[in-house]
């Protein structure tokens, strides 16, 4: 009897092992992931659960040695290979981060918030107008014919870098 009352005893006198540090040092063989490594952990485990050609991304593929989430996404798109073709079918996946695609969405991402195309050569139009961007508040409309660019009216095919520049990378373009 005298030996269950010990055992008991030791049991409860049991010290707990918690570990006293909140904050314990990362282990140095395993370094911590940025949070831009995470995301582009994430877009893989995406595309390798809902992409078509999600079978054929092969298991050693590395998202973190991608320097952003849209290269990653051309590296992805380049395993779109459809039987009896050798060329990647997929050129249009992409990916941006969630701010970056609330902006373009909502016209406010950096550009004027219009696309524009070549109705014949020379005579280039606006194709769309976001309404909330500064082309849509300037009232710009489907369909108006831009006649110059910055005073260049030199608007055709061969002068297509300034024209892309001057619409989609620039914050002062006088159209």
């Amino acid at each position: 009897m005298a030996s269950i009352v010990g055992m008991a005893f030791l049991t409860s006198c049991k010290k707990n092992d918690v570990d006293s540090n909140p904050n314990p040092t990362p282990d140095p063989v395993t370094p911590v992931a940025s949070a831009e490594d995470k995301m582009k952990d994430s877009a893989l485990a995406y595309s390798k659960d809902i992409y078509l050609w999600y079978n054929q991304i092969p298991s050693i593929f590395n998202a973190r040695s991608y320097s952003d989430l849209n290269k990653l996404m051309n590296a992805v798109r380049a395993y779109s290979i459809e039987p009896g073709t050798s060329s990647a079918a997929d050129r249009w996946s992409f990916a941006i981060k969630q701010q970056e695609w609330d902006n373009a969405s909502s016209g406010i991402s950096g550009d004027f918030g219009l696309n524009v195309f070549f109705m014949a050569e020379g005579d280039l139009r606006v194709k769309s107008v976001e309404k909330t961007s500064p082309a849509g508040l300037a009232g710009i409309r489907r369909g108006w014919k831009i006649t110059s660019l910055n005073g260049n009216t030199n608007i055709t095919t061969s002068n297509a870098d300034f024209i892309v520049n001057a619409v989609w990378n620039s914050s002062n373009t006088q159209f």
